[in-house]
This record gives structure tokens, C-alpha cells and sequence, in this order.
């Protein structure tokens, strides 16, 4: 699958190279194909395919429903994703230029803060 596919197009295509390998006489069993398609997925559907996995026997799965379970998630995740960009852009944030910040822990227990102020006079002397 490319990275900016989606499901519909990755099927067509997948599509496409069963339907000139069955011409060419080459007869694929469908658990092939459900698991040529499963592990074809890129790592961003890692959790999905995991799921399908553990879910179901691949041996007895159906193309067709590998592909609404994917259309499925896909769809539902999709205003999820929008919703984030959207918020990435709005804060006119590159999200290659995003860093994470560093700050300076302050001890809550004085105790802890007693000790390390011990600490530090020991060191100077």
C-alpha cells in the first residue's frame, strides 16, 4: 500500500495484479490473498491488522470481508486524523519542527528538598 493510498484504490490495484495472474493460468487460494493483502498494509495500520489476526482464522476469512473491515476503520478514523491536522494547522505548528521541551523538576516533598540541600553543602566542603 502506498502512503497516500487508501483502501479502495490499494484494492483496485491489488485487484488488477490477481485478476493478470489468473489470466497468465496462476490460480491464488483466497487465504493467500487475504494474507498477501493483511501484511501488505503499512505499520500506521499495525493495530488493525493485529486485531483482524488475533480475531479471525485468516484460513476462513472472505476477501470481501477483509476489505469492509478496512473500509470500516478507515472511514472511522479518518475524522479523527482530520481533527488533528486541523488542530496542527490552526496552531501553525510544522510538524517537523516539533520538539519536546525540557523543564526542571521541583521536589513537592521537603524532605527530599532538605536532603538534596545536605547533599549540596557536602559537595562544597
Amino acid at each position: 500500500m502506498d502512503p497516500n493510498e487508501d483502501i479502495k484504490a490499494m484494492f483496485n490495484r491489488f485487484s488488477i495484479i490477481v485478476n493478470e495472474l489468473k489470466g497468465f493460468g496462476e490460480a491464488i487460494p483466497v487465504d493467500k490473498l487475504v494474507q498477501k493483502l493483511i501484511y501488505s498494509l503499512p505499520e500506521s495500520w499495525d493495530s488493525k491488522k493485529t486485531a483482524i489476526i488475533e480475531a479471525k482464522n485468516l484460513k476462513e476469512l472472505k476477501l470481501d470481508e477483509l476489505i469492509g473491515s478496512l473500509l470500516t476503520h478507515e472511514l472511522m478514523s479518518q475524522p479523527l486524523i482530520r481533527e488533528k491536522d486541523k488542530k496542527i494547522k490552526e496552531q501553525g505548528i510544522n510538524v517537523n519542527d516539533i520538539a519536546l521541551k525540557s523543564s526542571k523538576c521541583q521536589y513537592e516533598d521537603s524532605s527530599m528538598e532538605e536532603s538534596s540541600e545536605e547533599e549540596d553543602e557536602e559537595m562544597e566542603h
